[in-house]
């Protein structure tokens, strides 16, 4: 059964807006996800606010870096959110899953032989 992966591990906050975009992309206005949780609208905002914090945090000062960090935590809890609902709703279907934008998560390999 193939399942969407938020695919977050290892992405700094640029990587995630990226991502996050991309995601928005595929699932704004997509048949298969018609009622996604959080809505495309809160998201697109959330996309906005964490590519303002992005810029706003190059020149290295504290504040501008916290306020980075609670954008890309919101971000982070958004996709989290959108995979789970995508999984809910796609029950399996792999080509669904691809149309959200999401990547499926590595299927398990099987054991051959044990030692």
């Amino acid at each position: 059964m193939s399942k969407a992966k938020a695919g977050l591990r290892g992405m700094n906050a640029s990587q995630k807006q990226i991502h996050a975009s991309v995601i928005h992309e595929h699932m704004d206005g997509n048949p298969n996800f018609p009622s996604p949780s959080p809505s495309m609208v809160e998201f697109a905002q959330a996309i906005q606010d964490l590519e303002k914090a992005n810029v706003a945090a190059l020149d290295r000062g504290r504040m501008a870096i916290a306020a980075r960090n609670g954008a890309e935590a919101k971000i982070t809890e958004m996709i989290t959110r959108l995979a789970s609902y995508v999984n809910s709703v796609c029950l399996g279907d792999t080509t669904k899953i691809l149309t959200s934008g999401f990547r499926l998560v590595k299927a398990p390999e099987t054991l051959s032989t044990l030692h």
